[in-house]
């Protein structure tokens, strides 16, 4: 993996000194334009191709056919090494990697969310997702939040087939790109909103023909990040996907940890009355760069939470480390081991496991929706006991406790003799001090007593 952020660096250099391209996504634009070019003269195009993808390639083939001024050994330099990039991504080392999201991650500053709020999702937790719902060969994957193509990478990775929706349009280029470049992959992609009929039109035609049966070549598996702003509606995002595949289907969700508690109660119910959700997942609270701390849930469409127990864990640590000017890094390899014995916790679900919990969501007050937080139990220590009793004598005495502090801080500065004793420190206050501040609160005392009467 080194080598390949090496090789990514080598030609980002290349692109901002040598071809003058400043703006960091269109040098991330350029190299997808490259790639995806690669790919067309390796096979023919994909007949699952929508009239949105046939626009991006040729946006692709207009990028390519630019003339940057450069000499014949600088672009022989750059085609090289776009045939090195290339080579990996279609080789076995390639392993899911998201390699649009690792350009946007070397070239884009503030790669983690987008202008619809969306926070683009890190290689191992795409592959916790993907394994915690079992994506396998066979299965038709969709992601209707896609993003850059993370999470149907993941699902590539795994042989099988993806489905992607994508609103925003620069990010859409780039997920068309990650689908296309894989030989072999016959990817459908999507550019539309999921808050819209046509964005609910086209989940529904993935599952269902026109005469209402299922399609042969229905969605099995959902894998989704949907933006975590209540100003983008996930919830609503869920539900018009979920409302709109065949029953039975098991999603990988990410969502804010307490997201399920504090939104809308009604888009809430209906999310948990026709769908069952089956596991929480915490992740650690330094996934996400952005500081959001959230969590997996995983549903199966078609069935309710209702009545249902849930079962959910706490990943406290997945082992990867922030390397300087290079985001989170597994440098020392912990995430595979990591993530085997947490499959194995959720899937036998181990309730002697130290962070496991099962909880039984209550949909009518929308509680117990995400993984429960231990309270710490109540203690006092004897200084807090003891203090507390004294401030309540003083209390009953009339004491001015500001002014007895203030006598007391004073007597010791000025007034106390300090010995050292047995590796002790000794301080010795004049009786005159106390005596004084008694029969200051024993005069008091008695003028209260008098008007009382």
């Amino acid at each position: 993996m080194s080598e390949l952020n090496d090789l990514l660096k080598d030609i980002n250099h290349v692109l901002q000194f040598e071809y003058n391209i400043r703006d960091r996504y269109d040098r991330v634009f350029y190299i997808a334009s490259l790639l995806v070019g690669l790919s067309e003269k390796d096979y023919d195009v994909s007949p699952m191709d929508t009239p949105d993808v046939s626009r991006v390639r040729q946006l692709f083939k207009n990028e390519r056919q630019k003339d940057y001024g450069v000499t014949d050994d600088v672009k022989n330099n750059l085609t090289d090494k776009i045939n090195q990039l290339y080579n990996f991504v279609n080789s076995d080392d390639w392993q899911g990697v998201d390699l649009m999201g690792m350009m946007s991650s070397q070239f884009v500053s503030n790669k983690g969310k987008s202008d619809n709020g969306q926070v683009f999702t890190p290689h191992h937790i795409a592959q916790l997702m993907a394994d915690v719902i079992d994506v396998k060969a066979g299965d038709v994957v969709l992601d209707a939040a896609g993003g850059d193509g993370a999470l149907l990478t993941e699902a590539l990775h795994k042989n099988a087939e993806s489905v992607g929706i994508e609103i925003d349009s620069k990010v859409f280029t780039l997920l068309v790109a990650n689908m296309l470049i894989r030989k072999g992959n016959w990817s459908r992609l999507y550019k539309s909103d999921m808050l819209t009929d046509e964005g609910k039109q086209i989940v529904h035609h993935l599952s269902y023909n026109d005469d209402g049966n299922e399609n042969p070549n229905a969605v099995t598996k959902i894998m989704l990040n949907p933006p975590y702003e209540k100003s983008f509606h996930p919830i609503d995002i869920i539900n018009n996907i979920f409302d709109n595949v065949k029953p039975g289907v098991k999603a990988a969700v990410l969502l804010p940890d307490r997201k399920l508690e504090k939104e809308g109660k009604k888009k809430v119910r209906h999310l948990l009355t026709n769908n069952r959700l089956i596991e929480i997942i915490k992740l650690p609270e330094n996934v996400f760069t952005e500081g959001v701390a959230v969590s997996l849930f995983v549903f199966v469409t078609g069935e309710t939470t209702k009545d249902q127990e849930v079962y959910t864990v706490n990943l406290k640590d997945d082992g990867l480390e922030t390397v300087k000017n290079g985001g989170r890094k597994d440098i020392h390899h912990k995430w595979p081991d990591i993530e085997s014995k947490l499959l194995e916790i959720v899937n036998n679900r181990d309730q002697k496991a130290e962070t496991a919990k099962i909880i039984k969501p209550d949909l009518k007050n929308l509680e117990n929706l995400s993984w429960p937080v231990p309270v710490k139990p109540f203690e006092i220590s004897s200084q807090d006991f003891m203090k507390t009793i004294m401030d309540y004598e003083m209390f009953k005495q009339g004491v001015d406790v500001k002014k007895l502090r203030e006598r007391i801080a004073d007597a010791v500065l000025y007034d106390s003799e300090i010995a050292e004793l047995n590796n002790k420190i000794l301080i010795e206050l004049p009786l005159k001090t106390y005596k004084k501040t008694f029969e200051e609160n024993r005069k008091l005392q008695e003028e209260r007593k008098m008007l009382n009467e």
